[in-house]
């Protein structure tokens, strides 16, 4: 997913990782968490902290790359979008929702083939993971088609619960 513009996220837990993301890579600050924490070359970039082997709030839906900084160890991570919506896929339902594509957790234990040598290597491998990902525009195609849908879904019950709740 490429720039657009507002909003500061809901956490902000991670500020120490994105900032040392931001250093080790040159990326700027997204001014619109929705859309991701980091902007590095026009694409979106969402940074996780991690203090145990879970990442939380995962959207595969964004379809863009995880940075993640694992604090016990100081040991980073760099997940292609296509390996996100990989592991979410076999989500029978989501972290707090029944779509997992909306919000998910990952296991740090079965993401060790992108685990980096460290904050060196972040700015290559982060855009390796764009490239790579990049190669799968069916995939990107569907997550912003499954976003689309839930949003969908929502506003339609949304509506309907309102009318039944005016009769309350």
């Amino acid at each position: 997913m490429r720039a657009q513009g507002g909003d500061p996220g809901i956490s902000r837990t991670g500020n120490e990782t994105e900032e040392m993301y931001f250093s080790a890579t040159g990326a700027t600050k997204v001014a619109e968490a929705r859309l991701g924490d980091a902007l590095l070359e026009g694409n979106y970039i969402e940074i996780k902290k991690a203090s145990s082997n879970t990442l939380n709030q995962i959207r595969a839906v964004k379809y863009i790359t995880v940075v993640a900084r694992d604090v016990r160890d100081e040991s980073w991570y760099v997940i292609p979008a296509y390996e996100v919506t990989r592991q979410v896929q076999a989500k029978p339902r989501g972290q707090h929702c029944e779509c997992a594509f909306e919000t998910s957790t990952l296991s740090l234990c079965k993401l060790t083939d992108f685990k980096i040598a460290g904050p060196a290597l972040l700015r290559e491998k982060t855009l390796e993971a764009i490239a790579v990902s990049a190669q799968y525009p069916e995939l990107e195609q569907l997550m912003k088609e499954t976003l689309t849908a839930c949003r969908a879904t929502a506003d339609r019950y949304r509506a309907e619960v309102g009318v039944a709740l005016e009769g309350l």
